[in-house]
């Protein structure tokens, strides 16, 4: 069974000292150390090598509309003097069939 709350002096005392004590501890400030030149570099390593990913980043949205499409013209087919231009579908398509073989021939 729960016995009633006791607020005898002792334990009254107890708890005025337990959060004096408390209060000491939060209240007082850490000791000072200092920072090792090799910390300091690697967190100014770190630091740079973000700015670097976010600027790739960005760049790299802005620029990354420049990719070769499905609709765009990626190589030219020339015979004699006459050449055209020839779509991604098309050069898709011969990549994908066999190549022809070729006979030997003799002299």
């Amino acid at each position: 069974m729960i016995s009633t709350m006791n607020y005898s002096a002792p334990f009254r005392l107890i708890a005025v000292v337990l959060v004096s004590v408390l209060l000491v501890v939060v209240a007082t400030p850490a000791r000072a150390e200092a920072i090792e030149a090799l910390t300091i570099v690697a967190i100014a390593g770190l630091a740079l090598a973000g700015i670097v990913l976010i600027a790739y980043l960005v760049i790299a949205n802005v620029e990354g509309d420049k990719r070769a499409g499905a609709g765009r013209v990626i190589w030219v087919a020339c015979t004699g003097d006459d050449c055209t231009t020839a779509p991604a579908a098309v050069e898709a398509a011969l990549a994908a069939a066999p190549a022809p073989v070729m006979g030997s021939q003799g002299p």
